[in-house]
């Protein structure tokens, strides 16, 4: 072989063997991949970076509307202005904001210090209730959404939905690759509901002594529209239990069932505090005939005890804290009266002493309501002379040495109800505001009329003896001070109740002479007790007459009243 052929060969092999070599090199290959899966790549990377930035949008719209709607839910108590409460709640309350959406940076209200125009980028609806599913959607329409320029509407309203206006957001994603929309859009919507809850109350409902019409069981207008006013709730009322069948009539009053029967109702009529819960969306109801329950349980608040009340009051009575008396008792009862410690029996010479005044409208055993001019001038004058007739400041004693009517009834700045100034008359004042003078004065503990032995002798302090002739109360109770709770602020002359729209419930379908769920409330509220129960005969039995306070509301002494807001959807 020439050199020429071995150099031809040499070359072959070498090119063979580089070629080889360039086969088997793998050291390129993932160009090719990223290459062809770039684009995706990206792509798919901007538009997670679109999605996460959509759902941020979302979730700040969406925590903005949760909290709009439970502040907007925490003011549907069911009072006249309700919903428009609920409006500026959510107008005033909070300040959300969002980054990721064009426009408006704030959910809800702004944040211009301007507070007349206020620029509010969510839409309040109120409802009645709820649609049976939670797939239904709330309606556009109907009996169940309210207006708010209604006021009777604002007694139905239990849930408001907030929903908040579209938000855009700019997208990077399709206008980059796909030449499609440059931007995404989200809202949001949140429903939230109140109900109140009341604990420690008295287990009764009474029939609203104002009711009007049928229609509605939800109706508590006329209840804010009748006691509004100091001249409207010093009108006596004397509510009777309720039928044994149908035919609930305003004033009747019936037993909210919490317990075992008899015992257990007269125990929570007689303690102070009782241990139960109630809520405002809906009652169960135990209506019967428990006229001797009632009498004794509630009289223990005016130290009169019975022979014997339920098991787990402990005896003596006369010295347990839990049915200890009122901390003003006066009520005419005759010091010489056989059954003094007892019953109530009324001492028919007012000039012994006397209970506050009853409207004479009640000699009509068919009447429910009193008048607002009673007491009159002349009631309170027998009143206080049959009481106070000892009494002189330097004007004289009886009738003479009376204070003036603003010191008895002062100024009212409580909500809810309208300011007033101080009561100008004496015909002018409430019971409760009397009540309540004697004892920020001490005036409870000036001895009434003629001697014990002549049935005079009542004192309001349960505390003290006319006689001086043992340390204990005036009547039964036998209980030392230092029994008493330091931190006691409940006036046992107060009771909560329940007020139910009786006529519109039976029209509704509503049993309310057996035990029935869930009967919506209209109000709760407090009453004054003017007077023990007498041990009535047929068709009085179990009457109690008492004066309107207030509506119950959140943090009132009387009980444990809370509002429960939720999110509902």
């Amino acid at each position: 072989m020439t050199a020429k052929d071995s150099l031809v060969t040499s070359l072959l092999r070498n090119s063979i063997t580089t070629w080889k070599r360039f086969w088997a090199d793998v050291s390129g290959a993932v160009l090719f991949y990223i290459t062809a899966t770039l684009p995706a790549l990206v792509g798919f990377s901007l538009l997670a970076i679109d999605a996460s930035r959509l759902m941020t949008l979302h979730t700040s719209l969406q925590k903005g509307v949760d909290a709009l709607s439970l502040a907007a839910a925490g003011e549907l108590d069911r009072t006249p202005n309700a919903m428009a409460r609920a409006q500026l709640a959510a107008e005033n309350l909070l300040r959300n904001t969002q980054v990721f959406g064009l426009g408006e940076a704030h959910i809800g209200a702004d944040t211009d210090p301007d507070p007349v125009n206020v620029d509010l980028n969510v839409t309040l609806t109120f409802y009645s209730k709820l649609p049976a599913s939670d797939s239904d959607p709330m309606p556009a329409g109907g009996p169940t959404k309210l207006d708010p320029t209604d006021p009777n509407d604002n007694a139905r309203a239990r849930f408001v939905r907030v929903t908040v206006d579209t938000y855009a957001m700019d997208t990077i994603f399709p206008a980059s690759f796909l030449g499609g929309p440059d931007s995404a859009t989200s809202n949001a919507t949140a429903v939230a509901g109140m109900s109140q809850v009341l604990c420690r109350l008295t287990p009764l409902f009474i029939c609203n002594p104002w009711e009007g019409g049928t229609n509605d069981i939800y109706e508590n207008l006329s209840i804010y529209n009748n006691t509004n006013t100091r001249l409207k709730r010093r009108r006596q009322m004397r509510v009777r239990m309720g039928p044994g069948g149908s035919g609930w009539f305003p004033g009747n009053y019936g037993f909210l069932d919490f317990g075992n029967g008899a015992p257990a109702l007269e125990k929570a009529l007689a303690v102070g505090a009782p241990d139960n819960c109630f809520a405002q969306s809906g009652v169960d109801t135990k209506t019967g005939q428990n006229t001797g329950p009632v009498e004794d349980g509630i009289n223990t608040r005016f130290g009169l005890y019975p022979s014997s009340l339920p098991k787990g009051i402990a005896k003596p009575y006369n010295q347990n804290w839990q049915v200890r008396p009122a901390k003003n008792i006066r009520m005419g009862q005759p010091q010489n009266a056989s059954k003094i410690c007892s019953e109530y029996s009324p001492d028919t010479n007012i000039a012994n002493g006397m209970a506050l005044p009853r409207d004479p409208v009640f000699a009509n055993q068919a009447a429910r309501l009193g008048s607002s001019a009673h007491p009159t001038v002349s009631e309170f004058t027998d009143y206080w002379n049959g009481n106070f007739a000892a009494y002189d400041n330097g004007l004289g004693p009886g009738w003479p040495s009376r204070p003036a009517a603003s010191a008895v009834g002062p100024a009212i700045t409580d909500p809810p109800y309208q300011a007033e100034g101080p009561a100008g008359l004496w015909s002018e004042l409430t019971r409760y505001e009397m009540y309540k003078w004697e004892i920020s004065t001490d005036m409870m503990s000036e001895v009434s009329g003629d001697t014990p032995a002549n049935g005079g002798g009542e004192v309001g302090d349960p505390w003290e003896d006319p006689n001086n002739a043992e340390t204990g109360g005036a009547r039964c109770f036998k209980g030392t001070k230092d029994i008493m709770d330091p931190l006691d602020e409940v006036d046992r002359r107060l009771i909560g109740v329940a007020i139910l729209n009786c006529k519109a419930l039976e029209a509704h379908g509503f049993k309310l002479n057996g035990n029935t769920k869930g009967i919506p409330v209209a109000s709760f509220a407090e009453f004054f007790l003017t007077e023990p129960l007498e041990k009535g005969g047929s068709g009085t039995a179990g009457d109690i007459y008492m004066e309107f306070v207030n509506i119950i509301e959140a943090g009132t002494e009387q009980s444990v009243s809370r509002d429960q807001v939720q999110i509902y959807r």
